[in-house]
């Protein structure tokens, strides 16, 4: 996954129109978007071999109908089927996201060697995996080795199949689809059907990557405009330090959100991966916002911030706010609030009087003092008698601190960070059976999943604070 990186597993995803009749769904994938580099024998002389270029699948109660266009198709090997190198696997999710207590039918881990984890929030119920010497079918109803009659055709780049009983039921929109493509490894299939992807290439093995355990062995995903994340982002969003690997959500026609963002940054992916906390990605500064004015309105203070074009933008969560407005009250001698707001449109905040106000303050000294970094944007608040660092978004003043994201405010994704003394405890960061004091250069989620009481996984409530 170094520089320009080609993965062989084509996440394609799949969707369905209508409930009713024979239903179509057809997708175009960016030319050229295949990443990694490739191996040194002759056989892959051609490119564009992994690169996904159209997707198409015709479905009706019985049967399934997939087309898959490839920019380039070679036959090296003398496959049966017309082509040697792509292998692709088509996930399908029949059962809905949602809650850990609905019951999903099917599985959630995938098969073989591509090195990616599925959603755990959905289930599969149909494998289908292609290649150039065969076709094969893993079910929930018939495990491995089950099958179903069909017809596999290679029409110029195009390889056309047609599953004659699929016994899924009647396609809905809310099914969801994750399609994985790679390059097969057809000389040495036992030792795992996808080529692995080193930081180097050989003669067989593809360059690009890692040389650890975690980064993915895909080449493509089918990428969709507007959404969440870019195909290179999901690809790198692994940790081989903290032993993550990068997941991938499937796609719908009832949540096409899920679908990857067209348009890759192309310098996202690190060593080592981007979902380790103290990855580059991670902890790179980033402008982002800066203070352009400010007013006071009677106790309140008011600052106008723009948006500032930063060296990696995170267009994978959509489009910045351009204009924000900062309030800054000091409540009481204990109290200090700031409010972020954006100018362009009204969201929903919670109602005050769900949150009484304390007494007016009568005058006296405050017990913090508190600064602002115009450029970029961040606050820092100091408790007086001790000099401790309450909070900290603007880690330039501090020298010793390093940089992040200290801002980030996009229409569906908002984050603000602080930095934290390397001697404070922190408690509270999501409930879960662990220690109290929460160890360090961990991901904590405290998004309340309502589960059981698995090791190190967020259970129902979240009280975050440090000492």
């Amino acid at each position: 996954m170094r520089g320009h990186w080609l993965r062989s597993i084509l996440a394609l995803a799949l969707v369905w129109g209508s409930s009713f009749g024979s239903i179509q769904s057809s997708w175009s994938d960016p030319i050229g978007d295949e990443q990694g580099i490739y191996p040194l024998s002759s056989d892959f002389s051609e490119t564009g071999q992994f690169d996904l270029t159209q997707f198409q699948i015709d479905a009706s109660l019985t049967e399934f109908n997939i087309s898959i266009t490839f920019q380039n198709l070679t036959n090296p090997a003398n496959a049966p089927n017309g082509f040697s190198h792509p292998i692709t696997q088509i996930y399908f999710h029949t059962s809905p996201r949602g809650s850990y207590r609905v019951e999903k039918l099917g599985f959630s881990d995938p098969i073989g060697n591509s090195n990616i984890l599925l959603d755990s929030q959905y289930q599969w119920r149909l494998m289908i995996e292609i290649t150039g010497w065969n076709v094969e079918f893993y079910s929930d109803q018939q495990g491995i080795g089950a099958f179903y009659p069909y017809q596999i055709q290679l029409i110029e780049n195009t390889i056309h199949l047609q599953i004659l009983d699929h016994s899924l039921g009647e396609p809905s929109t809310n099914w969801a689809y994750t399609v994985l493509v790679g390059a097969y490894n057809y000389q040495h299939p036992t030792m795992g059907k996808f080529r692995k992807i080193n930081r180097d290439p050989s003669y067989l093995e593809f360059g690009g990557g890692d040389d650890g355990d975690y980064d993915p062995n895909i080449l493509d995903i089918l990428t969709l405009p507007n959404a969440a994340w870019s195909q290179n982002h999901i690809l790198a969003s692994y940790c081989t330090q903290n032993k993550l690997k990068a997941t991938i959500s499937p796609v719908s026609e009832a949540h096409p959100d899920y679908a990857r963002a067209s348009n890759p940054p192309s310098s996202v992916w690190e060593p080592g991966g981007i979902n380790c906390i103290d990855s580059n990605y991670q902890t790179q500064p980033r402008e982002r916002y800066a203070i352009v004015s400010r007013k006071q309105i009677n106790s309140r203070l008011e600052y106008y911030l723009s948006y500032v074009e930063a060296l990696e933008n995170l267009e994978e969560f959509g489009h910045d706010r351009s204009q924000l407005l900062l309030f800054i009250e000091q409540i009481s001698a204990n109290i200090f609030r700031f409010t972020i707001q954006d100018t362009s449109q009204t969201r929903w905040q919670v109602p005050k009087n769900d949150w009484p106000e304390p007494p007016n303050f009568a005058g006296g000294e405050y017990l913090y003092d508190w600064a602002l970094n115009y450029t970029p944007f961040g606050i820092r608040v100091v408790r007086k008698a001790n000099q401790d660092v309450i909070f900290n978004s603007a880690p330039n003043l501090d020298s010793s601190q390093p940089g992040f994201r200290n801002l980030v405010f996009k229409q569906n994704y908002l984050e603000f960070s602080t930095s934290i003394s390397s001697d404070s405890m922190i408690f509270g960061l999501g409930e879960r059976v662990d220690s109290l004091n929460l160890e360090r250069n961990q991901i904590y989620t405290i998004w309340n999943m309502d589960q059981g009481t698995p090791r190190d996984k967020n259970l129902y409530g979240h009280h975050p604070f440090f000492h």
